[in-house]
C-alpha cells in the first residue's frame, strides 16, 4: 500500500496528526471513502468534513456519480455542516488546488464483489 494511503484499521493511527503531517508535503490531501452499499460512507464523509472545519481547515467534497441522488444527498449534508460539493473527483481536486483548500473528500459508489461493473 502506498505511504500516502490511510488505513483506518491501524491501531496506531492518529488521523488528525497524520493528515497534518501530510499537509506539509501535499495539498490538498485527498481522501476517498470506498466500501459496500449502505455502509454510511456519505454520512461519515459529512461528519469528517464537520470535524475538519472545527480545526479551521478548508475542504470540499466530490459526489458519487453512479448512484441516483448521491450528489443531492451530499449537498444536503454540505449545507448543514458547511462544506461545498464539487462535481466529480477530478473537478473537486482542481477546485481545491485553485482555492488552496486543505482537503478533498471523495464519496464513492457502493460496490459488492458480485457486481459486474
Amino acid at each position: 500500500m502506498p505511504s500516502s494511503a490511510y488505513s483506518a484499521t491501524s491501531p496506531d493511527l492518529d488521523f488528525y496528526q497524520d493528515s497534518k503531517n501530510k499537509l506539509e508535503t501535499a495539498r490538498p490531501v485527498v481522501m476517498m471513502f470506498p466500501g459496500p452499499y449502505c455502509c454510511h460512507k456519505t454520512t461519515t464523509l459529512a461528519k469528517l468534513a464537520y470535524h475538519l472545519q472545527e480545526r479551521e481547515v478548508q475542504g470540499n467534497g466530490a459526489a458519487d456519480t453512479f448512484r441516483a441522488g448521491a450528489r443531492e444527498q451530499l449537498e444536503g449534508h454540505g449545507r448543514r455542516v458547511g462544506f461545498k460539493v464539487i462535481g466529480g473527483p477530478h473537478d473537486a481536486v482542481q477546485h481545491a488546488r485553485a482555492k488552496g483548500y486543505h482537503y478533498v473528500l471523495i464519496d464513492t459508489a457502493g460496490r459488492m464483489h458480485a457486481d459486474k461493473t
